[in-house]
């Protein structure tokens, strides 16, 4: 008796500590993440250049390539992080229509609002507002607002936002990033959500998604503002995941989209 009682107070124990682990595992899932951070370098804001900037791209022929390999090993920093303000696109955490699919929306405003010096992040009111003031412009543009490819992105930029130059290329490997933040120009990039394999997705994660790469670290990691999830701001990709998880829209067929980039640059 007294050892049937034994056992079942060690049951009793065990279900009350599992119980709580698992009350407690977003709490738990938080300080692991937190834990496991390294020191970012210094964000950078955007310095606007005296005269014309670099003539990169053009819509019809851009000219993106990276210098070769042992040219831009010599000439690119080790590490890079743009200044970049962190917008959800859910501002008041609320993840119903327009919110759940407005990442396009949210990147893009994250991106202008960094050329034009923004540093704080977005908080509800703010946030709200200028997700909504897009989202009814892009309704008119295009006649939609939920998943927008990486062309009908960038055109939506270019007309909101009155950007001269929003370039969209094929990618055909990340490095190609690197010159891009070196020249102080965030990269939007349309993904598979899923496949980034991030546990603070709802549901796994939406089957399509758009984030802000603004800098990346020596081993390879990238930074990147990620405006699905509340932890989005500095978050990190390895470059395998995020190499894998991009993809453009493809009418649905998101997993066999191309790679494809969004580089705004600032008008002159």
């Amino acid at each position: 008796m007294k050892h049937r009682g034994k056992v079942l107070s060690v049951i009793i124990i065990f279900v009350a500590v599992f119980g709580a682990g698992w009350m407690a595992r977003g709490s738990i899932r938080d300080f692991v993440y937190q834990a496991q951070q390294p020191k970012l370098p210094l964000a950078a804001t955007y310095q606007f250049a005296s005269s014309t900037p670099t003539p990169i791209p053009t819509p019809t022929k851009p000219h993106l390539t990276s210098p070769s390999q042992g040219e831009e090993s010599k000439q690119l920093p080790r590490t890079i992080n743009l200044a970049v303000p962190f917008l959800l696109q859910a501002p008041t955490h609320d993840w119903s229509q327009p919110y759940q699919d407005a990442c396009e929306e949210a990147a893009a405003i994250m991106v202008d609002a960094y050329y034009r010096g923004r540093r704080e992040r977005y908080y509800e009111q703010d946030g709200n507002k200028v997700i909504l003031d897009l989202i009814a412009f892009e309704e008119k543009l295009l006649g939609k607002y939920k998943d927008t490819t990486a062309e009908e992105t960038a055109r939506l930029i270019r007309e909101y936002f009155h950007y001269q130059t929003v370039v969209v290329r094929e990618v055909t490997s990340t490095e190609v990033f690197k010159p891009m933040l070196a020249k102080g120009y965030p990269v939007i990039v349309p993904v598979h959500g899923k496949s980034l394999r991030n546990p603070y997705f709802r549901n796994g994660g939406p089957a399509y998604h758009m984030i802000v790469i603004k800098g990346y670290l020596p081993d390879g990691r990238w930074i990147v503002n990620d405006p699905g999830i509340g932890r989005g701001p500095d978050y990190l990709y390895s470059n395998e995941v995020l190499w894998n998880a991009m993809h453009d829209w493809n009418n649905g067929d998101v997993i066999h989209g191309k790679k494809m980039m969004i580089v705004v640059i600032p008008n002159s």
